[in-house]
């Protein structure tokens, strides 16, 4: 029973783990929705503005206009790069995630293995004590 006792807890918590796991999975995953949601608004933004600026052709406005876009280009190289680092770490916690859960798996068949041998142990007990009740119903009833 003290053994079952520690297999129950460690599935208990394993399965805690695997939670929390799943729940930081989600989070991750969120985030990564945000971020290419914000990569593709600035994009949008992008070739709204390069296809209003090629409009205007004063030399003043046209220098202001490419290093407006020069700066709309920068903001999506860098949130190209934050969607990439975001797909690594969402990726990273995928691979947790599915740790825990192998983890869990394990626990269960442990905890399952061990009610075997203890279902097999109560059966051999059960057939003793049935065998010896039954010698004795022999032996009393040979002895009439």
């Amino acid at each position: 029973m003290k053994r079952k006792k520690q297999l129950n807890r460690l599935l208990i918590i394993r399965q805690m783990t695997c939670d929390k796991a799943k729940d930081a999975l989600v989070a991750e995953q969120s985030r990564l929705v945000q971020e290419e949601q914000r990569l593709e608004q600035l994009e949008e933004y992008r070739q709204g503005y390069v296809w209003s600026t090629n409009k205007q052709a004063s030399g003043l406005a046209l220098n202001s206009a490419q290093m407006m876009v020069e700066r709309v280009d920068h903001a999506v190289r860098h949130q190209q790069h934050q969607v990439a680092v975001q797909e690594v770490q969402c990726q990273s916690v995928q691979e947790s995630y599915q740790q825990e859960k192998r983890q869990v798996k394990t626990a269960e068949h442990l905890l399952g293995r061990h009610q075997i041998l203890l279902n097999k142990k109560l059966q051999k007990q059960e057939q003793s004590l049935l065998d010896e009740f039954s010698a004795r119903m022999s032996y009393g009833s040979n002895s009439l």
